[in-house]
């Protein structure tokens, strides 16, 4: 399985800023079904293929906005996203700020590691929220160990 996943997160990162790419697209890339690419992200990351591309392209994005100067619907685009108002709504939902509020906080911020700590504590929250397959594993040093693992495998 781990074969899988790091085709899965190759085939994710070499794609996620094309618009049209979701878990479809990536499924026929890797010639296994939708349900079964869920059902292995789950099981090896405890979230769902659309939810770990969603999470890719999001990273992209905050490193986007810590890198450079460029406007928000330019980074929305190289994010994968075909528009800034589904951009900004994914932002919004999964960040708890909105791409231009986390762009001056990055860029007034003094202190870049606590910035970025708190947008993953934030990603934390809402990663813990996510539906198990398993509810036997619904404790707080699992989710902490997911994160973390979770946190190196996508750091910025």
């Amino acid at each position: 399985m781990t074969c899988l996943i790091n085709t899965i997160d190759s085939e994710i990162l070499e794609n996620y800023s094309n618009p049209v790419f979701d878990v479809s697209s990536l499924s026929k890339k890797i010639d296994k079904s939708p349900s079964f690419l869920r059902e292995v992200t789950y099981k090896n990351l405890g979230i769902g293929t659309q939810y770990l591309i969603e999470t890719i392209r999001l990273k992209n994005a905050i490193k986007c906005l810590s890198n450079n100067n460029e406007p928000i619907d330019i980074i929305c685009l190289k994010s994968g996203y075909s528009y800034s108002k589904t951009f900004r709504s994914a932002f919004k939902k999964r960040i708890k700020m909105t791409p231009l509020e986390c762009k001056k906080l990055i860029h007034n911020s003094k202190d870049i590691d606590l910035v970025m700590k708190k947008i993953i504590e934030t990603l934390y929250e809402n990663f813990r929220k996510q539906p198990l397959i398993s509810t036997g594993e619904n404790n707080l040093r699992f989710w902490v160990l997911r994160m973390i693992f979770l946190y190196f495998r996508f750091s910025l």
